[in-house]
Formats: C-alpha cells, structure tokens, sequence
C-alpha cells in the first residue's frame, strides 16, 4: 500500500504560489516599495517551488517486507521506517517537544534487542490506523 496526499491538499499551496505571484505583479507595477512585491514573490517560491513539490513526492509505503516513509522537501528528503519481520513489538507514545507541545511516537523493538524511536510525520499519521491494522494482520504487536 502506497498512502499519498490528496490532489486537494496539495493544491492550496499551488494557490497560495499563485495569489504571491499576482500580488507580487500589483506591487511591482502599482509602485509600492520593493520589499511589497520581493515578499510576495518569495511566498510564491516557497509556496510553489517547495512546499507543493514536496508534499507531491511524499508517500509512506508498506508493503510485505517494510513500512517506509519518504518525507522532507523535495530536494533533501528523509527516509524513516523499519523491516517489520524484524520488529518483536510497536508500542505508540506520547512525546513532548521543546515547548512542551505532545506529539506521537512509535517505539520500535526489534529481535536483536534494539529499540527505535520514530517520530511519524503528517502523512503517517493521517493514515495511522489503516497502517496499525495492516501491521497488525502481518503479525506485528502493537500497543499503545
């Protein structure tokens, strides 16, 4: 199974890129101060050129052998996950980060002892449940 963003959420930043750019054009043509249409356009490369692109190429996969995650931006991505015939259990905690904001983890141990902490992003967690039910129908211990 191959999990993916819908087309729909992938569009608002193509949206907020293309608002950038037309706002852009009205500052630069309009004669407001320079720095009016440099942020606009730079909303419109951040928006357009990195965000969209990015959560395109997003995908989490599971399949017989892993359960993978491909995320970051576009040009420098991470890779997280685990071989699930190799985990003996999942438990899924609560961590807190710096500001003291709760996000989730999963805790992975593996056969040899070794134990993992993944922290799952946006993608992952979208489809958590589907992803603990097909773990779970391929023999892996999940607990919370």
């Amino acid at each position: 199974m191959v999990y993916t963003f819908p087309p729909h959420l992938i569009v608002i930043p193509l949206l907020v890129a293309g608002i950038g750019a037309i706002a852009g054009y009205y500052f630069l043509t309009k004669r407001f101060p320079r720095k009016f249409s440099n942020v606009a356009f730079g909303i419109c490369l951040l928006s357009g050129g990195i965000l969209a692109p990015s959560m395109a190429k997003d995908q989490v996969v599971l399949d017989g052998e892993k359960l993978e995650q491909r995320t970051g931006f576009w040009f420098a991505h991470t890779v997280k996950g685990f071989r699930h015939s190799a985990v003996q259990s999942i438990r899924i905690a609560t961590a807190h980060d710096h500001k003291q904001r709760p996000f989730e983890i999963w805790i992975v141990n593996t056969r040899d002892g070794r134990s993992n902490e993944i922290d799952p992003g946006d993608l992952w967690i979208r489809n958590r449940d589907d992803i603990i039910d097909r773990l779970r129908k391929l023999g892996v211990e999940i607990g919370k």
